[in-house]
């Protein structure tokens, strides 16, 4: 984020953002709206002056439902 040195609580401001999770100097936002949030994202990146390097989303799978409701992974 090019130096800038921003707080994880300014994403939970986004509507749609359920969690936040901050990895070195990476956001991972889950969300409900992505095309929302998106929009909210830019906003925020112009209002702190910081600039989005890269931008991934993903739907989750069922791997990642049962993860997040059991606390365990799936074993084949």
């Amino acid at each position: 984020m090019d130096g800038k040195d921003i707080d994880a609580a300014e994403f939970k401001n986004i509507a749609a953002v359920n969690r936040v999770e901050r990895t070195n100097n990476d956001f991972i936002l889950y969300t409900r709206d992505d095309n929302a949030s998106l929009q909210e994202l830019v906003r925020l990146a112009d209002k702190h002056k910081f600039r989005i390097h890269d931008i991934h989303t993903r739907t989750p799978n069922l791997d990642d439902v049962f993860l997040t409701l059991t606390g365990r992974e799936i074993r084949e």
